[in-house]
């Protein structure tokens, strides 16, 4: 038998328990649209970035803040057809068919673009920082707002339209805030494609680096000697060098790219 202690334990766990359950079903903000997830998850952004940053010449960096912009859309199949009158009666000139994709927030429409909805979510987002922004169209008459896009788009009567497969979800961009070099950089991933895009400048390689990189490249007798013969061929051609012995010319030059890669080796 239960003590009074231990039942008064008991009752605090349940009304916890009856707490968390209201929170969640009547308080918890839920979308009435699925989520989309990101093409590149939050967790994975760090190795995406990683030959991004080489490429440029940087080093380390790090990543500060990261968030997610949820924007509410639209994916539809539709159909339309162009008439003419001709002897008093209407004849289809011309019929339309195919996807299309609207921003619900920038009221942008574009032919031929879909979302993929097998990988939807009703949760929210854990874990990471989300903003949902507003849908500046009328959800109630949405199938005549598409209408009337799709009306000027293809030059044909919006009565002509039929739209259908109407669906709508929330594109997940994930943007990040990264830091290369003390400098910080905006990141962001498309929400349809996953293509980073980012104003990283490319940093200048230092002489050291240059010369590094040269030694590597010439491990090979053959690449050494097609290098030194293409830096000859190249500098030869300057107006400067113009009346001076070319055996001569040729013999200073290598000794001095022997004497730098020697230099660069010695600072190994």
């Amino acid at each position: 038998m239960l003590k009074e202690g231990q039942l008064n334990l008991s009752f605090l766990y349940f009304l916890q328990f009856c707490i968390a359950y209201l929170f969640i079903v009547f308080i918890m903000p839920k979308l009435s649209s699925p989520i989309i997830a990101p093409v590149i998850s939050s967790a994975d952004l760090e190795e995406k970035l990683k030959p991004i940053i080489s490429l440029k010449n940087w080093g380390a960096f790090s990543i500060l803040s990261k968030k997610l912009i949820l924007t509410p859309v639209y994916s539809f199949s539709y159909e339309a057809f162009k008439e003419e009158e001709q002897k008093g009666h209407k004849i289809v000139t011309a019929s339309f068919k195919g996807k299309a994709f609207f921003n619900a927030h920038t009221s942008k429409f574009e032919l031929d673009k879909t979302i993929n909805l097998s990988k939807a979510s009703d949760d929210l987002p854990k874990d990471i920082p989300f903003e949902i922004l507003e849908a500046h169209t009328d959800n109630s008459h949405i199938d005549k707002i598409l209408a009337l896009n799709l009306s000027k788009e293809l030059k044909v009567q919006k009565e002509n339209i039929i739209v259908s497969n109407l669906k709508s979800a929330y594109l997940s961009e994930l943007i990040a805030t990264i830091s290369v070099d003390g400098a910080q950089h905006t990141i962001k991933v498309d929400s349809l494609t996953g293509t980073i895009s980012e104003n990283i400048p490319t940093r200048e390689k230092t002489f050291s680096e240059l010369a590094k990189e040269t030694v590597s490249e010439l491990k090979e007798p053959k690449a050494w000697a097609d290098y030194s013969k293409s830096i000859i061929k190249d500098t030869y051609k300057g107006e400067s060098f113009k009346g001076i012995n070319p055996l001569y010319f040729q013999l200073g030059l290598l000794l001095l790219i022997f004497i730098i890669l020697i230099w660069v080796a010695l600072l190994k």
